[in-house]
């Protein structure tokens, strides 16, 4: 890489970091509250938040906010703080910043390269044991059910020898697979009911974007507590979905085939981005039921949502709010700063007194890349009396500018 392209990469690293930071919070405040707070809420609810929060681990950005500020000082100046003999000695010859970037890097690659070499094998295996459904029965009911959801896609439907758990598959052209052995109409409603809301909800594509955030956020060991809670509430809230308006009889039927189907174990392995009936986990398919059981209503978390979209809208912004008065900065000028103050003076002449204007103060830390000529020759000789070597990325020096406005 060469200069230029490594800056942008550090910016970018810095960034992951910084939302890293921000979506740990998040996910520590799920994880307090999961058992107590938010399990008074419906599991629609909870999935949306466990998107909610993989989204914003993807955008790794942050919108910078100016913010405008009155200043009753009657200075009015621009100050460039100057790289002294202090500033020189900071300068690592060791740059940990690069260093760790570079571990991020091989790190996230690394991650995502297992992710395609699981994802591959699993559809070759697959692909070598499917099966076309020749039975009318299972095809009719899943006309039915796509009638049903309003689905008009086309959707195709495969036996696979090896499997126990019926699942979806596919990202764009999704396939439903069953489980070679015989089911019953109402165990191939329910299967396919259950598949064609994984389908209709796309989580095959929210499960592409949580192994992307963990190829990103890998070194975050909230991020696999995370990814438990994500997939618990997407299989929980699909469950949700499927007995919304069932009787109690519907219930235990639905819930003795997740019964059936959990007692088998999968001799293929199922692909991290399929979505399946059952866990081959015990326990999350005990839950599974013991949820579908309770007839407890839940919130449904409509003020919530508001709130957390606004939360997440607002971790986007990086408010650039600068302390620095104009009487400080006066007070700390050097040769360099005194000779933009006349300047800065003489543009201002005639000009009304500066209690009466409001200020728009701006504080900017330069690299030797992109920092005035002056203070790159500047810095170039301290340099060069110091034998250290030039680097775009050295942090040479702060620009303090008021402008008064009119």
């Amino acid at each position: 890489m060469d200069k230029e392209q490594v800056i942008y990469m550090r910016d970018i690293f810095l960034e992951v970091l910084r939302t890293s930071l921000l979506t740990g919070i998040l996910i520590l405040g799920i994880i307090i509250t999961k058992d107590k707070f938010l399990a008074k809420y419906s599991h629609k609810f909870n999935y949306f938040l466990a998107v909610m929060v993989i989204i914003r681990m993807l955008l790794v950005i942050s919108v910078k906010l100016d913010i405008n500020i009155n200043e009753n000082d009657t200075a009015y100046y621009k100050v460039i703080y100057n790289l002294t003999q202090s500033h020189l000695n900071n300068i690592n010859t060791v740059d940990y910043i690069y260093i760790a970037m570079l571990i991020w890097i091989i790190g996230s690659t690394g991650v995502l390269l297992y992710y395609i070499y699981f994802q591959g094998k699993f559809y070759f295996k697959v692909r070598n044991n499917m099966t076309s459904v020749k039975n009318t029965r299972i095809l009719q009911i899943l006309i039915d059910e796509k009638k049903n959801f309003n689905i008009n896609k086309n959707i195709k439907i495969k036996i696979v020898k090896g499997i126990f758990s019926p699942a979806v598959i596919g990202i764009l052209n999704s396939t439903i697979i069953l489980p070679a052995q015989q089911f019953s109409n109402n165990d191939i409603k329910w299967i396919l009911r259950h598949e064609l809301i994984h389908f209709k909800r796309k989580d095959n594509i929210m499960k592409l974007l949580m192994i992307l955030s963990i190829s990103l956020h890998w070194f975050n060991p909230l991020i696999y507590i995370f990814r438990k809670f994500f997939n618990e509430q997407c299989e929980l809230s699909c469950d949700e979905a499927v007995i919304s308006r069932s009787k109690i009889e519907d219930i235990k039927e639905y819930a003795l085939l997740l019964v059936k189907s959990a007692r088998y174990r999968n001799k293929l392995e199922i692909s991290i981005m399929s979505s399946q009936l059952t866990d081959k986990k015990v326990n999350i398919t005990k839950r599974r039921i013991e949820n579908m059981l309770n007839l407890k209503s839940r919130k449904k978390g409509m003020a919530a949502a508001a709130i957390l979209l606004s939360v997440i809208g607002g971790s986007l912004f990086a408010l650039n709010i600068n302390e620095v008065s104009a009487t400080a900065s006066q007070n700390n000028t050097n040769n360099v700063a005194e000779k933009n103050f006349n300047q800065s003076n003489d543009n201002y002449k005639g000009k009304k007194p500066a209690a009466r204007r409001s200020a728009t103060i701006k504080l900017e830390t330069y690299t030797y890349k992109d920092a005035p000529e002056e203070l790159r020759k500047q810095h170039e000789e301290n340099c060069k009396a110091v034998n250290k070597e030039v680097k775009d990325s050295d942090i040479i020096g702060k620009f303090v500018s008021v402008v008064w406005n009119e």
